[in-house]
Parts: structure tokens; C-alpha cells; sequence
């Protein structure tokens, strides 16, 4: 068996050569690891601007968001809210999520 994971992500710090992840993987891995460099193609997440209001989200929506783990919770809240401002929603849906994902390749 071998595991295949890339040593930058969406947190990419020039300084580390590689990350928790990553490393924690290499350590308790229980096959072979292979890890690979390059750039995410993940949308920026990173934390809104000062003065960026969050978008409303239905009900419907806000209840899907509580099915992601908590620790992943605000990055996907982040990436969902600037899928809809790019697409110029005016709030969140179960149907801008879905897009959202999609766009993500999720």
C-alpha cells in the first residue's frame, strides 16, 4: 500500500517544509507514505476582512453546516460565504452549498 499526500495545503506556511498533517501521517502510517509538493487548488479561506459582514444562512442551510466537524466548521463557513459573494448570492442555501461543493470538487 501506498499513501499519497501533499505537503502543502490550504495553511501553507513558507517557512515549514512540512505540515502537522502531514508529518503525523509519515510517523503513524502503517504502509508507505509518499509526500509530494505544489500549490492547493482550494479557494482562499482565509478570515474575512475587517468590516465584511457575514451573509444570512437559512435554516436548512445552517443545519447542513453543523454536519461538517467542528474543527473544519468556520474554514467551510468562510469558503461557502465567498463562493456566494462571487456569485452574487444574498444569503446561503442548501442549494449554494451544493454548488459551492461542487465548484470545490467536494
Amino acid at each position: 500500500s501506498l499513501l499519497v499526500v501533499g505537503r502543502y495545503g490550504v495553511h501553507r506556511t513558507d517557512n515549514l517544509d512540512l505540515g502537522s498533517t502531514a508529518e503525523n501521517l509519515l510517523r503513524l502510517a502503517p504502509c508507505h507514505v509518499l509526500i509530494v509538493g505544489g500549490e492547493s487548488s482550494l479557494p482562499d479561506v482565509s478570515p474575512p476582512q475587517q468590516g465584511v459582514v457575514a451573509l444570512p444562512w437559512t435554516q436548512e442551510a445552517a443545519e447542513r453546516l453543523e454536519g461538517v466537524p467542528a474543527f473544519a466548521r468556520v474554514m467551510a463557513r468562510q469558503a461557502i460565504e465567498a463562493y456566494a459573494r462571487r456569485h452574487g448570492y444574498a444569503k446561503v442555501t442548501p442549494e449554494v452549498m451544493a454548488e459551492a461543493r461542487r465548484e470545490m470538487g467536494m
